[in-house]
């Protein structure tokens, strides 16, 4: 008889690593560096640098870091 927990007698989900068994770990922390660049925006317009987000990410070394980050962050954890 199948446990409640595990639906149709499948065994129970094992995470493996930093990644987990379907990388949703990874893919939670792609929030920190979105937030970063998003909180670098706001900072960057109260201060009258308010450009298209695209010029600011040309433009500003701390956006670009992060949206490179994101990028590498959201890659592993959907490859992995």
């Amino acid at each position: 008889m199948p446990s409640a927990a595990t639906p149709l007698g499948q065994p129970p989900r094992q995470t493996i690593g930093l990644t987990g068994a379907d990388g949703s770990l990874l893919l939670r922390l792609t929030v920190v560096p979105f937030a970063l660049a998003i909180g670098r925006y706001f900072v960057l317009s109260w201060r009258g640098a308010g450009e298209t987000p695209e010029a600011l990410m040309a433009r500003d070394l701390l956006m670009l870091v992060a949206g490179v980050s994101w990028v590498i962050v959201y890659s592993i954890g959907l490859y992995v």
